[in-house]
């Protein structure tokens, strides 16, 4: 969908936390479309890296991820409802997709081959993507935002 048209910060701080630690963020994303999103992370909530969720859902269903990732052997699943079959997937009732575990063993870096393709960049084994530059600027523009920060007026010296 590109970068938002409107970003939306809500940053707290979380229960327990130091006063100044602004720990308890959410933020709302807004697209001319319709389209919104919402992203949310707490540096104190229950059960870290396996409560971690990707949940989207659009006008033909949902899919969501949880845990995002796993190491643990068990494998990863993905919940899918469709209002209308799409993929082979049927409409109607709640499907789990199984990917089995990860790696070989369950236990393998999902994060390995990004770091070898981008050694292979470095190195100039292999072209970069023309589109990567301008993808990774807006990621971050939004993440400024996302934080309460302007891109456009933050510098160094502005971040805590």
């Amino acid at each position: 969908m590109g970068e938002p048209d409107a970003v939306h910060p809500f940053i707290q701080t979380a229960p327990g936390s130091p006063a100044d630690s602004r720990d308890n963020g959410m933020a709302v994303l807004e697209w001319k479309r319709g389209a919104m999103a919402t992203i949310r992370a707490c540096g104190r909530k229950a059960g870290g890296p396996g409560s971690r969720r990707l949940r989207v859902s659009g006008t033909n269903g949902s899919v969501e991820l949880c845990p995002v990732e796993r190491f643990d052997g068990q494998p990863l699943t993905l919940t899918v409802r469709l209002a209308k079959p799409a993929g082979g997937i049927p409409a109607g009732r709640l499907q789990t997709l199984d990917f089995g575990p990860q790696g070989r063993h369950g236990n393998v870096d999902r994060y390995a081959e990004q770091l070898r393709q981008f050694a292979r960049q470095v190195r100039g084994d292999e072209a970069e993507p023309d589109w990567l530059c301008a993808h990774d600027l807006a990621v971050q523009r939004t993440i400024m935002r996302m934080s309460g920060l302007d891109p456009a007026t933050a510098g160094a010296a502005s971040l805590p």
